[in-house]
């Protein structure tokens, strides 16, 4: 703890293996259907759900007729997000799928019982 504040290392002591996955490779996303959706002024919208296969996060797309991105929407499972302090924001203090990498590999090369090959 810097300053009194929570490391990002600190807070993936209590964080579920399964979101930290999702964090670090950014969801493993499978479609779950899609639909035409029409706006107030007749428009018309193509929108896609998709689900995560680890953490069951759900993102939806609005694409507008040219394929355009218009919106995007993430609903998260309980658990999933990390709130932080105004401190803690200000300071950078936030857990990115760097701080996830970084600990995987620091777990990886203490693990004693991982397979090591030669190149």
């Amino acid at each position: 703890m810097a300053n009194g504040l929570r490391t990002p290392e600190s807070r993936l002591k209590d964080y579920p293996e399964k979101f930290q996955r999702c964090r670090q490779r950014r969801h493993q996303m499978e479609e779950k259907g899609r639909f035409l959706l029409r706006g107030a002024s007749r428009e018309r919208y193509v929108v896609i759900r998709y689900e995560c296969l680890t953490c069951k996060t759900m993102r939806t797309d609005i694409f507008d007729k040219t394929a355009e991105l218009v919106e995007r929407r993430y609903e998260y499972p309980a658990g999933f997000l990390l709130s932080y302090t105004p401190e803690e924001k200000e300071a950078g203090a936030r857990v990115t799928s760097k701080v996830i990498i970084r600990q995987i590999v620091a777990d990886s090369l203490r693990n004693k019982s991982l397979p090591e090959y030669e190149e």
